[in-house]
């Protein structure tokens, strides 16, 4: 009897280590997420802090948009070399996407979600017809050449 209860206790151990250690793509492509921010608070929502104001926010569930519609990450120098931007460059299929996600949901917010940091969640205002959304403001340059160079290793991952 022991044997069997120690063959038991040593695969809930193994199927646990699994579980949390395996990287699947699904995975790494949740490095970048896009998901509506929800109005009301239920089972499906995550409690998220905006990372630059403190904000408490409730995410829906779905992800509208995932790393594998971001073509690549770039840098853009903003105020003559002052500040630095990131952007994130979408494949033509998440131009698609983020052109329906924005017309479908006006007024709404959209929460972005990179690496597990909610970094953005602005109203949508109007359709966005462009592939170039811009994630992160107002870094200095090596703060912004690290943001974009580890969104640009996981896209080379799962390439």
């Amino acid at each position: 009897m022991k044997g069997a209860f120690f063959v038991v206790l040593l695969s809930l151990v193994v199927i646990g280590c699994s579980a949390d250690d395996a990287v699947t793509p699904s995975d790494t492509t949740r490095f970048v997420e896009f998901r509506l921010v929800s109005d009301a608070i239920d089972g499906d929502s995550q409690r998220m802090t905006l990372v630059k104001t403190g904000e408490q926010l409730h995410l829906g569930s779905e992800v509208l948009l995932d790393l594998s519609d971001v073509e690549r990450a770039e840098l853009v120098s903003n105020d003559e070399g002052k500040s630095y931007l990131v952007y994130l460059i979408l494949t033509d299929e998440g131009k698609r996407k983020f052109r329906e996600i924005t017309g479908a949901n006006l007024g709404r917010r959209l929460g972005v979600v990179v690496d597990g940091r909610l970094v953005q969640a602005p109203t949508i205002l109007e359709q966005i017809n462009s592939g170039k959304i811009p994630v992160f403001f107002q870094l200095d340059k090596s703060e912004a050449e690290e943001e974009s160079g580890r969104i640009n290793a996981v896209l080379a991952d799962l390439g």
